[in-house]
């Protein structure tokens, strides 16, 4: 699947899923499977604009300025959709039923919703239910 070309400055949705490994995977091996079994099936999700797969490596405590391991979570997964009903819509479809599945069965600790951004790469992007 390609995805969409098209960038709307910033102003769409992310479903940012938190992962843990079970106990008994070590890192390497649920890395592997993330990016090797699980990519593709992500990558059929309909109305899919981008995807970004971050595995942790560490903690980081913004106090103290100090890394330390173990990371709270294995990963963060970032999907980003042109709105919240597209969102809804995608994991309605079979493809993204199958995506769930497939997840929960290695780790998905917890899913949350970011709305529209409002702030990128230092510069202020309005949203238009905003800026009314």
């Amino acid at each position: 699947m390609q995805m969409a070309d098209t960038y709307r400055g910033g102003l769409m949705h992310a479903l940012i899923g938190f992962m843990k490994k079970p106990e008994n995977v070590s890192t390497e091996e649920f890395r592997s499977w993330w990016l090797k079994n699980h990519v593709p099936h992500v990558l059929k999700i309909p109305g899919l604009r981008h995807y970004v797969v971050c595995p942790a490596d560490f903690a980081f405590n913004p106090k103290h300025a100090e890394f330390s391991k173990p990371a709270g979570a294995d990963g963060v997964a970032i999907l980003y959709f042109d709105d919240e009903q597209a969102i809804r819509n995608a994991f309605l479809t079979p493809s993204g039923e199958s995506d769930m599945e497939h997840f929960n069965q290695m780790g998905l600790v917890s899913v949350i919703v970011m709305g529209e951004a409002i702030v990128q790469l230092g510069s202020v992007v309005l949203s238009e239910t905003l800026a009314n």
